[in-house]
């Protein structure tokens, strides 16, 4: 853990004065130390920090990638790590944030279908962070899955405690990292047992991100879909159809978005067809 600590304040050094090549070193440094030890809060630390330091180099693949990496590691973990507004937990990383800078990298190299799949991955981990603990199982197979699922990420978060715990000894630290290695397995395979038998729920507590030609094999020819994204400075809109897809991206900010619908709503509620018809176009 002192190794760990060491290595994310050497981090930090190399964030302070920009030094790109020393920084990279470091970051895979301490994602070496954070991935042997299930030290998950470093991980992520590790991934975004070479995000970072790759972006300033122009090296848009590998700042994708890492931060890929990261939002990755917050899907899978976050129903049990600490969210403590400390390095060491979760509360720190804004993961829609992450979602939709990734979201614009994935425009700026005009890749549609990426920018699509990760605004819907945004929708889909929102949901899940919401549903965490309150799914309720159609099945006996299921409910027991779900009950095994909770049973382990009260495990997980007891070991992850305990191996932040600057009181403990190697031997329990060692300890406590096969344990987490352990209970991280058996929670995926809970899980993976869930998909197979009920996928609709599988979709609600998991982070899936629909295919487009998925959805278009769906459709007939006389339907067609849109989806909708709202980031902080644009809004993202995809059409959907059985033989085509596109992508706009409008000049609308949240706020103004907020405000649009609150005035729609006003107007249907005022029963003010005109306004309410104008407002809709």
């Amino acid at each position: 853990l002192g190794g760990a600590d060491g290595s994310f304040f050497l981090n930090q050094v190399y964030l302070l004065n920009k030094n790109r090549s020393e920084g990279i070193k470091a970051g895979q440094a301490l994602a070496e130390i954070a991935d042997r030890y299930q030290l998950v809060s470093y991980s992520i630390w590790a991934n975004m920090i070479l995000g970072h330091h790759y972006q300033g180099i122009g090296d848009t693949d590998r700042t994708m990638n890492a931060m890929n990496k990261a939002l990755t590691l917050i899907e899978d973990n976050s129903a049990w790590l600490s969210c403590d507004a400390d390095f060491r937990g979760i509360g720190l990383f804004q993961h829609q944030a992450i979602y939709e800078a990734l979201l614009n990298l994935h425009t700026g190299k005009s890749d549609e279908r990426g920018a699509f799949r990760t605004a819907e991955r945004s929708k889909a981990a929102m949901l899940a962070d919401r549903l965490s603990g309150n799914a309720v199982g159609k099945t006996p197979a299921v409910l027991e899955g779900l009950k095994q699922m909770h049973f382990y990420r009260q495990r997980l978060a007891r070991h992850y405690k305990n191996l932040l715990s600057t009181f403990s000894g190697s031997a329990l630290f060692k300890d406590t990292v096969g344990k987490i290695n352990e209970d991280r397995r058996a929670y995926v395979e809970w899980l993976a047992g869930i998909k197979v038998q009920d996928k609709a729920l599988y979709s609600l507590i998991s982070v899936v991100s629909p295919e487009v030609d998925d959805i278009k094999r769906l459709l007939d020819t006389n339907t067609t879909l849109f989806a909708y994204y709202v980031g902080e400075q644009y809004l993202y809109v995809w059409v959907i159809s059985k033989n085509g897809f596109h992508q706009e991206r409008i000049n609308m900010s949240r706020n103004d978005v907020d405000r649009l619908i609150n005035d729609y709503l006003s107007a249907i509620m005022s029963r003010d067809k005109n306004h309410t018809d104008a407002l809709a176009e």
